[in-house]
C-alpha cells in the first residue's frame, strides 16, 4: 500500500542538542514515502552513532556535543559536551550494570560518557596524541593513533591504572585512512588501513598481516568472525582471527558500510543497488543471507547495530533513521 507518512524529526543545530529553531523546523517539514520502513527519524549531521543494548536509546556525535537520542522517535534526550572539544566522535558503547557507557574520540584525546549523566560527573578523560579510532576492551579502550613521537600506534589505556598502558608502534601506513575493530575478550585491534590491509595488533606484541584487498574489518566477538569486505563491491567474506576465511558470500550489491549483529552473530550488511540502499543480514557461519531490507534513497554512508542485533541507525549526510529488523 502506496502511502505518505512523517517520520518523528528532530532538527538539531551544532551549538547543542536543544538549541533549534522551532518555527523553522515547523516551516520545513518535508514528507516523504516511507514504504516498509518505520520508525525514528534524527535530522542532524552525526559523527558517529551507537545504540546500546536494548535499543531504546542510541548517543550520536555531533560538532562540539554528543547527544542522547530515543530510536523510537528520534527525540533528544542529555547532551555531554566535551570541554575543549571542537568535534567529537561517538566510536563504542558498552553495556554495565550501573548503566551504559559511551566512549567518545576528540583529535588528542577518548572520553568515556555515561548514559543519563546529565552533570558529567562520572565522565572520564585519557590523553591520547593524534587518536584515530577507538574501541572498548574488557579491561580498558583500545585506541588506534597517529602519535607526533612514536608514529602509527595501538595503545591499551587501562581505566584502573593510570600506569599500566601498554603502547605498540605499527607501520605507519597503517593509520593512513585507519579505522580500527577491537576483541573485547582479548584486547587484539584489527586495523584497517587506506591501503586494503589488516592487520592483527596485540597487546603482547605481536603483529601479523590477516587480510588485504579490503576497505572493511569488523570483529564479531559473539561468533569469534571478521567480517571484510572492498567499499563497493558485493563479495563478503568470514574469516577467523588469523586470517583462515571461513566463507566468501556475493551479496549482489555494493557493499557500503558492515557492522556485527551483536548476539544474534552475524554481519549487519548496509548495501546499494539500483538506487535503493538496502540492508542485509548475513550469518556468521556460513555467509548465508537471511533478512533484506530496503532503505528510501541511495545516499546513506554507515550504519549502527544495537547488541541485541534487532535496532539499527542508518546514516546519512543530514539524518539518521532508526529501525528494528
Amino acid at each position: 500500500m502506496r502511502r505518505l507518512s512523517l517520520l518523528a524529526i528532530v532538527l538539531v543545530a551544532s551549538t547543542g542538542c536543544d538549541d533549534f529553531d522551532f518555527q523553522d523546523f515547523l516551516d520545513n517539514i518535508e514528507w516523504e514515502e516511507a514504504g516498509s520502513f518505520e520508525g525514528g527519524q534524527l535530522y542532524a549531521q552525526s559523527r558517529g552513532v551507537v545504540i546500546h543494548d536494548n535499543g531504546n536509546d542510541a548517543h550520536v556525535g555531533m560538532s562540539g556535543t554528543t547527544c542522547e537520542v530515543d530510536t523510537d522517535g528520534g527525540w533528544i534526550g542529555t547532551d555531554h559536551d566535551i570541554a575543549t572539544a571542537n568535534d567529537e566522535v561517538v566510536v563504542d558503547s558498552k553495556g554495565e550494570p550501573a548503566g551504559d557507557l559511551v566512549l567518545v574520540t576528540t583529535d588528542d584525546s577518548v572520553h568515556v560518557v555515561t548514559k543519563d549523566d546529565f552533570w558529567g560527573d562520572d565522565q572520564e578523560d585519557y590523553n591520547v596524541p593524534g587518536t584515530i579510532d577507538a574501541g572498548f576492551d574488557d579491561e580498558g579502550i583500545v585506541v588506534l593513533s597517529d602519535d607526533p613521537n612514536t608514529g602509527c600506534t595501538v595503545t591499551w589505556v587501562d581505566r584502573h591504572n593510570p600506569n599500566g598502558d601498554i603502547r605498540q608502534p605499527i607501520d605507519d601506513s597503517s593509520c593512513d585512512g585507519g579505522a580500527v575493530s577491537v576483541d573485547p575478550k582479548t584486547g587484539d585491534a584489527f586495523v584497517t588501513s587506506g591501503y586494503g590491509t589488516v592487520t592483527k595488533v596485540s597487546s603482547s606484541g605481536l603483529v601479523e598481516n590477516v587480510e588485504t584487498g579490503v576497505d572493511i574489518a569488523v570483529w564479531d566477538t559473539f561468533s569469534d568472525t571478521l567480517y571484510t569486505a572492498n567499499i563497493g563491491d558485493s563479495v563478503v567474506n568470514g574469516l577467523e582471527a588469523d586470517g583462515t576465511h571461513i566463507w566468501t558470500t556475493d551479496i549482489g550489491a555494493g557493499v557500503v558500510s558492515i557492522e556485527d549483529a551483536g548476539v544474534r552473530q552475524g554481519a549487519i550488511v548496509l548495501a546499494e543497488m539500483g538506487g535503493h540502499n538496502q540492508v542485509l543480514f548475513l550469518d556468521s557461519d556460513n555467509g548465508a543471507q537471511d533478512l533484506q531490507l530496503e532503505i528510501p534513497g541511495a545516499d546513506a554512508s554507515d550504519i549502527a547495530v544495537s547488541n541485541n542485533g534487532h535496532n539499527i541507525g542508518v546514516i546519512r549526510a543530514n539524518e539518521v533513521y532508526f529501525t528494528r529488523i
